[in-house]
């Protein structure tokens, strides 16, 4: 039963004896996940963010997935800063329970290039952890007479906690930004694209002596626009993220509308910030995304819902991930000072 064996860990653990990383429907959130590069390149100094994520309940035990991201930039002087993060995640599948802990640190360096360019290149380095419940597991050769009994011994020897196996990735970032001519002109255009390479040293777990379970690198391409339409409180927030990793292959595209609810404060001449943004992004081929997120002040709450199109969608019946994220960004990035927020 041997082979039995190591097939069902194999579909455990993914196809062809490799496994592949999770991901976020809202990943605007979550970039430092993939790109270490992104470290420091937001609109404040100093991003927390703290994702929750269950999927599949229709089909098996649910899938949950929970993150925390955070990143800051500090500036010593002249046309550069420094960027640092700090990305954790814990995913837990089906009803194995098959875990996985990722837990990175971030670097980046970022240089203007001029007044609206700027370029960021970082890496990032941690453990990767994974582990399952034995007793979810069931073999062939506890089938007997026609039926499946657990207290049989199945002969097998699983390291059903292989260790914490060192992770390292690269990115780059490329940052265009306009600001906007007059408080009210709402005419910025901001660009950011950029590519990474993650998991260089291609972590290994031996589950058995037969079955190691390697993880592919994953190529890793994404953008994010903000085009402001102008004098208008509206904006339009597209963006992409491409993902290669094996066998496996993900592409989600599509677009967010981001309203301004706050006009401008008369007093002050700052815009304090509320905003409303909604739309929808497509994972090709798997699941149509609904989101909506609100922010006021320094914070931010994001939902989204997969609605799955692939073709599981007759077992699980449309049903995907809901996803819900709290962003936390200072000094508050919607406060105009000269130009406003360029990036979530």
């Amino acid at each position: 039963m041997k082979k039995f064996s190591l097939i069902i860990l194999g579909l455990i653990c993914g196809t062809q004896a490799e496994s592949q990383d999770v991901h976020f429907s809202q990943f605007w959130n979550n970039s430092i996940q993939y790109n270490p590069a992104t470290a420091g390149v937001i609109p404040a100094n100093l991003r927390l963010v703290t994702s929750y994520r269950t999927q599949w309940a229709s089909v098996a035990s649910p899938y949950k997935t929970y993150a925390f991201n955070g990143d800051a930039r500090f500036e010593p002087g002249g046309n550069a800063a420094i960027g640092t993060g700090l990305s954790v995640y814990k995913d837990v599948a089906g009803d194995t329970e098959f875990g996985t802990t990722h837990f990175l640190l971030s670097l980046s360096g970022i240089v203007d290039l001029d007044r609206n360019n700027k370029i960021s290149v970082g890496v990032n380095g941690g453990f990767l952890q994974k582990s399952l419940n034995p007793s979810a597991l069931q073999w062939g050769n506890q089938y007997q007479g026609g039926g499946f009994n657990g207290n049989l011994d199945p002969g097998e020897t699983i390291n059903m906690n292989p260790g914490f196996k060192g992770d390292v990735s690269a990115g780059i970032v490329y940052v265009y930004h306009s600001n906007e001519n007059y408080m009210t002109a709402n005419d910025q255009l901001n660009i950011k694209i950029g590519f990474a390479v993650n998991h260089l040293t291609r972590p290994k777990h031996d589950w058995t002596a037969l079955y190691t379970d390697t993880l592919y690198q994953n190529f890793v391409a994404h953008g994010e626009f903000n085009i402001g339409i102008g004098n208008s409180r509206l904006s339009v927030v597209p963006g992409y993220l491409m993902m290669f990793q094996g066998p496996s292959r993900e592409i989600t595209v599509g677009s967010l509308f981001r309203y301004r609810l706050q006009q401008a404060s008369k007093v002050t001449g700052y815009v304090k910030g509320a905003y409303l943004t909604l739309g929808t992004y497509m994972r090709l081929g798997d699941a149509f995304i609904p989101s909506i997120a609100i922010d006021f002040d320094k914070y931010s709450i994001g939902f989204s819902y997969d609605t799955n199109i692939s073709q599981l969608r007759a077992a699980s019946r449309g049903n995907g991930g809901f996803e819900v994220s709290l962003k936390f960004r200072t000094p508050n990035p919607y406060l105009w000072k000269g130009s406003r927020a360029s990036f979530r």
